[in-house]
């Protein structure tokens, strides 16, 4: 989601990680427009499974966003291209900060997914040929957090009054931890860790949506949304 790739550098297993994790985000929003619209009844909010659903899908989406970006920069850090990526994934991500406000305007996306993907890949360039650096800081941060005196919540403290932000969006996504997994995968990308698995090839559609992760992901709750509404009307 985060970096390109081009034909001769593709790689099917990761592209079927992230076409599994684009898989999961479609079956996690259909199952929230349904309890949204009241055809089925689910704790989307609070249950357990749904808040362990989510985070396997944001990591794996995480994970191989890293792994991409070690692969893409490797030889040369690419600035240019990295920059105008995430100008468009800021782009896109204010977007859907504004679909949310009127949609849910209690609760709108103000750091989801792509506005951490639009600051996290910049930040994490200068470490693409330090890949154990970035192992290492991954850990750092990863006990730091843990054992709480590592956080980024004292910026939503301070922007909150100011921006007034909601308490519980309906997505969240800040930098700590979540560039930890990003870390990692660039870790295991820069030594091209995971194993070409030929299989794979047979699951076309898996596929297709890890080459299009982004339209994907961009397309696919509007769509569904949009159709529930649909049948709301009528």
């Amino acid at each position: 989601m985060s970096a390109d790739l081009s034909s001769k550098d593709r790689l099917m297993t990761l592209d079927f990680l992230r076409g599994f994790s684009v898989f999961l985000m479609i079956i996690f929003h259909l199952c929230f427009d349904l309890n949204h619209f009241d055809y089925i009844d689910i704790k989307i909010y609070s249950g357990a499974f749904w808040h362990y659903f989510r985070w396997l899908i944001v990591n794996l989406f995480i994970f191989t966003a890293g792994y991409s970006i070690a692969i893409v920069h490797k030889k040369k850090i690419l600035w240019s291209k990295a920059i105008r990526r995430s100008g468009l994934l800021l782009l896109l991500a204010m977007m859907i900060t504004v679909a949310t406000y009127f949609l849910f305007p209690y609760s709108w996306v103000y750091f989801g997914i792509l506005h951490f993907f639009a600051v996290a890949t910049v930040m994490v360039l200068p470490l693409v040929y330090f890949p154990k650096v970035a192992l290492i800081l991954a850990a750092l941060l990863g006990l730091g957090y843990y054992f709480d005196f590592l956080g980024t919540h004292f910026i939503y403290l301070w922007l909150q009054p100011l921006l007034h932000l909601p308490q519980y969006p309906e997505d969240i996504v800040p930098i700590l931890p979540w560039i930890i997994p990003m870390l990692i995968g660039m870790y295991v990308g820069y030594y091209r860790a995971l194993p070409e698995i030929k299989v794979l090839q047979k699951c076309k559609t898996v596929l297709f949506m890890g080459r299009h992760s982004l339209a994907v992901y961009m397309i696919h709750q509007p769509i569904l949304f949009g159709s529930f509404m649909i049948l709301e009307w009528f």
